[in-house]
């Protein structure tokens, strides 16, 4: 066997490698689980700002009744 070649071999039967490929793969699958979690939450967040915006027009029929609602500013 090459000499290269015999300590990628024993690099690879190393404990310490092994043990590197668990830690990596546990933080690999806490990113994964915590990029779904945060998809997760935009979707709800976006599901409960559009429950509020369809619900909002029956407590407001005109937009004049809202108080502290200036005329628009034209350039």
């Amino acid at each position: 066997m090459h000499n290269s070649q015999n300590y990628c071999q024993k690099w690879m039967d190393c404990p310490f490698l092994h043990l590197f490929q668990i830690v990596y793969n546990i933080y690999f699958m806490h990113y994964v689980f915590s990029e779904i979690l945060r998809c997760s939450h935009a979707i709800l967040d976006c599901a409960s700002m559009k429950a509020e915006v369809w619900t909002c027009p029956d407590r407001l029929t005109r937009l004049d009744q809202a108080s502290g609602i200036a005329e628009p500013v034209l350039p």
